[in-house]
């Protein structure tokens, strides 16, 4: 079978055929191809999204083919030009399926109507990582409007930010309406799409996390923690809530002077967009006197990342809109206490109070309860911690994920008809 992969990253493995160094992201691409990469039963190839244009190529490395494609497509509107882009890759390979990596972008799009246009849209499987059309509807949450407007030279405001969601937006609703196969983490992702395609087929499955995670399963020890330390994967915009989290530690600073917030990812004051949210995060921080107290800490690789997992006292997903953040389980895998904001796909990770604890988004004193809590109760924290483990070590089993993919593989082949009439394809140009 050969199923053509289109990510929207280059995997690790093929960083050097570009002349590129290896990145710490995308970590289930790249969890999932090494579990299927070894099938003999799969062919598969790799489209990856290339800026400069001296470094774009199309060849074979380890007996795998790859094409490149130009990552330029994904700044600025859609144009339709770019599927053109994509029908030449698709004559060359010949895919039974195509697995695009990803709704929210202009080239996911591009390679849906592509395939329509050949008339092989009811062999694509879409996993979806973000869904771009929530995140405009939640993205001021808790955030007061006198900062909507704001902006400052070549940083934009959060109202252009949201306009800009909501934009891309249209990107998803056409692919939900046009592929076979939607590949989905949970209910909440399922309802939201079938309110756009009631028809269309959803699988629900987790992803295969970076290996890291597995090999460090289970490791976090109270006694070997770092007391007060809460650990976040990412809080470069507003969606991800640290403007909540910030008012919870405001509580807790109250009884634990040496609170830090220590802060993987994008530093938020580095980033081009949403500069009303950094005034507002820096008047939050110095009305709350919490400068010593939060931490940007940068992009981490999976191993150091796992370390801050294991250093943390506890960790908190604050967004105030998720599709199942993937540090959650992380966290959880490690056996990091979790504490998590009940919206989206969160919803279903954690079994409350028992590996972990939900509270509702905007609640900050119950989220600097649990924190609290998690601090001073050694037993509690060790019960969750193990508790977290045994959930996070069934969900993520390489085995059954590999599973679930090859079966959607093969009940798209099976649907659409395993022969494809090679007339269809055309001459490569």
């Amino acid at each position: 079978m050969r199923v053509l992969w289109i990510c929207n990253t280059i995997l690790n493995e093929f960083t050097e055929e570009f002349h590129l160094r290896k990145k710490p992201f995308e970590g289930w691409i790249e969890g999932l191809w090494n579990e299927l990469k070894t099938d003999k039963y799969l062919e598969i190839g790799m489209c990856f999204p290339i800026i400069d244009e001296w470094r774009m190529k199309n060849s074979v490395y380890n007996g795998y083919k790859y094409y490149s494609y130009h990552a330029i497509m994904d700044h600025g509107s859609y144009c339709r030009k770019y599927k053109k882009e994509f029908q030449y890759i698709l004559k060359d390979f010949q895919p039974d399926v195509v697995h695009i990596w990803g709704t929210e972008r202009n080239h996911s799009r591009a390679v849906v109507e592509a395939c329509s246009d050949l008339g092989i849209d009811n062999r694509v499987a879409v996993r979806v990582q973000g869904i771009i059309s929530a995140c405009a509807t939640y993205y001021t949450v808790g955030v007061p409007r006198k900062y909507y407007p704001l902006k400052s030279d070549g940083v934009t405001s959060i109202y252009d930010e949201v306009k800009k969601f909501r934009k891309i937006a249209n990107n998803e609703y056409i692919i939900w309406s046009h592929a076979a196969c939607i590949c989905e983490r949970s209910d909440w992702g399922e309802f939201y799409i079938k309110q756009i395609n009631p028809h269309i087929w959803v699988e629900k499955f987790d992803n295969i996390l970076r290996e890291s995670f597995y090999k460090n399963c289970g490791k976090w020890n109270f006694l070997r923690c770092t007391k007060h330390i809460i650990f976040v994967s990412e809080a470069h915009y507003s969606i991800k809530g640290l403007h909540f989290l910030l008012k919870a530690a405001e509580i807790l600073k109250k009884k634990y002077s040496d609170i830090e917030i220590r802060i993987a990812g994008n530093n938020l004051f580095d980033v081009k967009y949403g500069y009303g949210y950094k005034v507002f995060i820096k008047n939050l921080i110095d009305a709350y006197d919490l400068q010593n107290n939060v931490s940007y800490i940068g992009l981490l690789s999976a191993d150091e990342m796992v370390q801050e997992y294991l250093n943390a006292n506890v960790f908190v997903s604050s967004s105030v809109i998720e599709n199942r953040a993937n540090s959650i389980c992380e966290a959880m895998m490690l056996g990091t206490p979790t504490i998590a904001s009940y919206v989206g796909g969160n919803i279903g990770v954690i079994r409350h109070g028992v590996d972990g604890y939900y509270y509702p988004a905007s609640d900050y004193s119950l989220l600097a309860g649990y924190i609290d809590r998690i601090f001073t109760d050694k037993e509690l924290a060790k019960s969750i911690s193990k508790e977290a483990v045994k959930s996070a070590l069934q969900r993520h089993d390489k085995v059954r994920i590999k599973n679930i993919i090859l079966k959607i593989y093969s009940q798209i082949t099976e649907r659409a008809g395993t022969n494809l009439n090679k007339s269809i394809w055309g001459e490569v140009k």
